[in-house]
């Protein structure tokens, strides 16, 4: 799931009901937002990144941070360091980010997990996310130039 600021919202109920399935397979979440004080559902993502149950990965547009998810006494949180600030695409073009998507969205015939992609944000984001993961597809696919075109033409997007 690739969301852009409210645009959580609307996967908040999916993600939950995930948490609750005894095997529900790897659940990812990019998420764009303003500032630190804009993550929605903080709380909620905290514990589930803590209870193993959500991979979470946060792009700050407009705040010169980064973030870790600590667990102390107090409980599990987010904890904010200074950091550059950076936008959706480029948290899906980190190296580590791309190869988990390269291998989630590989089919499992082909030792992928053949996860789908959902995107809830503004035409610009929802652009900028497309682009990216063309990128990722482009990337990682083997074979020639002309190969690694046309898998990202075969997407259709």
């Amino acid at each position: 799931m690739i969301a852009g600021g409210t645009g959580l919202a609307p996967f908040r109920s999916f993600i939950l009901k995930r948490a609750q399935q005894s095997q529900p397979g790897e659940t990812w979440l990019f998420f764009g937002t303003r500032t630190r004080t804009d993550i929605y559902y903080k709380d909620e993502l905290e514990r589930l990144v803590a209870q193993g149950r959500l991979n979470l990965r946060i792009a700050f547009s407009q705040d010169n941070v980064t973030y870790q998810q600590i667990h102390d006494e107090s409980g599990d949180h987010l904890v904010f360091e200074p950091g550059e600030r950076h936008y959706i695409g480029d948290e899906i073009l980190k190296e580590e980010n791309a190869k988990a998507l390269w291998n989630l969205l590989q089919s499992k015939e082909n030792g992928g997990q053949g996860a789908y992609i959902y995107v809830c944000g503004r035409t610009g984001f929802a652009n900028a996310v497309m682009e990216a993961i063309k990128n990722v597809i482009y990337q990682h696919s083997s074979g020639s130039e002309e190969e690694r075109q046309k898998a990202v033409k075969a997407l259709g997007l």
